[in-house]
């Protein structure tokens, strides 16, 4: 295989590492309590977060479908006390064009896939 084949594979197992990590995540986040967390990222970094995860269509609802967007949403949006945004679409479109692709969550879960608890470095447990 050549080095550029090389490359090209390398990042794409990075990338595939980072997203089910992502989806992982989004797993447990879905499971919290309504209100329980507060999310200590950008508004931004939890739309795009539910966008990447529901592509994959790896988080499952009771009767064995993969959950639509809209019930990721909000479900994330429920453990951290807030209501899905109204401009959800738009917020999806504009993490899709960010002009640095250093900020999207996928280039960052790929930078702390060595993480044990890489969720942890956007939520925090309320004070109840």
């Amino acid at each position: 295989m050549s080095d550029e084949l090389l490359i090209i594979n390398q990042r794409l197992r990075s990338r595939n590492r980072a997203l089910q990590r992502m989806a992982q995540d989004m797993g447990w986040l879905i499971r919290q309590p309504e209100g329980s967390l507060r999310w200590t990222g950008t508004q931004r970094d939890l739309v795009e977060m539910v966008h990447r995860v529901w592509q994959q269509h790896t988080l499952i609802d009771p009767t064995g479908m993969p959950y639509q967007q809209v019930q990721i949403a909000r479900m994330a949006f429920a453990a951290i006390g807030q209501k899905v945004p109204k401009a959800f679409t738009r917020i999806v479109c504009d993490t899709e064009i960010r002009l640095d692709p250093n900020r999207s969550m996928v280039t960052r879960y790929e930078r702390l896939a060595d993480e044990e608890n890489i969720i942890n470095r956007f939520t925090t447990q309320t004070q109840q």
